[in-house]
């Protein structure tokens, strides 16, 4: 079982492993096996990775905000960040209630699968370079809202993307062995 990151270089090193994983294992691939699918309603691998894509760049983008935008639009948390294992639980439960991925999350076949591979490279880096600029403070200070799960710490948020990369990760290999 993969450890339950909390601390900022904990979190850094969480997010480059899985994303560094998936990109040893997805980059390589032939086209069939990128847009290989388990079964006619679910996603392919490609879809799987568009999905992250779109999923990671809004969390790098509200990285990059400046903090008192962040404090002004979204207000100051009321609470103490949970643990990592608390988010995944959260997200886990929203997943079995039937929650699923809409709007701008759903992946688009419109962007060529090169270019997808090179959005998936770019947004991992920008990730971690945002993530870089975070005290453990400021992580536990400010607030940002996730779409299934409501308001999250930007510890939380940041949280919540490593255990996003696991959970389609599995999918992938799940897809890949089938």
């Amino acid at each position: 079982m993969a450890k339950s990151p909390k601390s900022t270089q904990e979190l850094l090193d969480a997010f480059n492993a899985i994303t560094s994983e998936i990109s040893r294992t997805v980059l390589p691939l032939s086209p069939s096996h990128l847009h290989k699918t388990p079964g006619p309603d679910s996603w392919s691998v490609r879809q799987l990775l568009d999905h992250l894509v779109r999923s990671v760049q809004p969390v790098v983008k509200v990285m990059g905000t400046p903090r008192r935008v962040l404090l002004r639009t979204f207000g100051a948390p009321q609470v103490v960040s949970r643990d990592f294992d608390v988010i995944q639980a959260v997200y886990r439960s929203e997943l079995a209630g039937g929650a699923v991925a809409a709007g701008p999350f759903l992946p688009d076949a419109a962007v060529p699968d090169d270019d997808l591979l090179r959005q998936w490279e770019t947004v991992c880096e920008e990730f971690i370079e945002e993530l870089s600029e975070w005290t453990e403070a400021d992580l536990d200070a400010y607030q940002v809202p996730h779409p299934l799960i409501g308001m999250l710490t930007m510890r939380e948020m940041v949280m919540f993307s490593v255990y996003h990369c696991r959970h389609h990760f599995a999918e992938i290999i799940m897809i890949l062995h089938s």
